[in-house]
């Protein structure tokens, strides 16, 4: 994240060749904090149990109810392979690729949350006219690909100064 951490570090060589990070949030359905509980079973293992519970949805899952629009933000980044070489003491380079997706969901009226969210088996809402005047949905999806380089200037222990700056290219992807 930050250019100047790869230089006068105690790595000569570091390499990534997967990762994956993925995000959400909504302002509609809240997972109860008990879900995340840590239990041993009875080999001795620490597990949450609430996540194999098949009434999952019943008991961990709530709904916000207020009658307001609802939104939905997910981001994902899947890390490819990166390298990070020490040249020295002094410099270092770094070469890194990643492929990132951002979707945001606005102005998501109550009704159609919540059919959402019954996977459309809610026969209250069928056959019924659903208005979304200010639905947005915006998506992005691109690969990035760095290269990094960062150089100490100054070590004399009571004095240190380093920097770094990583180049990137970007290359959209297209949506189906």
């Amino acid at each position: 994240q930050q250019p100047a951490s790869i230089v006068d570090g105690r790595m000569k060589f570091d390499m990534n060749l997967v990762g994956l990070n993925v995000g959400f949030y909504n302002n509609y359905i809240g997972i109860d904090r008990s879900a995340f509980k840590r239990e041993k079973d009875a080999n001795g293992k620490t597990v949450m149990r609430a996540f194999d519970d098949t009434l999952f949805a019943d008991k961990y899952l709530s709904e916000k109810i207020n009658g307001k629009n609802k939104s939905i933000y997910l981001t994902n980044r899947i890390a490819g392979p990166s390298f990070m070489f020490a040249i020295n003491r002094k410099n270092a380079i770094a070469i890194s690729s990643n492929l990132r997706t951002y979707v945001n969901i606005d102005g998501l009226s109550p009704d159609l949350a919540k059919l959402a969210y019954e996977e459309f088996k809610y026969p209250t809402l069928w056959v019924t006219n659903l208005k979304n005047k200010n639905l947005s949905i915006q998506e992005m999806s691109w690969a990035e690909y760095g290269l990094t380089y960062a150089h100490v200037f100054k070590d004399d222990n009571e004095h240190y100064f380093k920097a770094g700056a990583t180049v990137k290219l970007l290359q959209g992807i297209q949506s189906a």
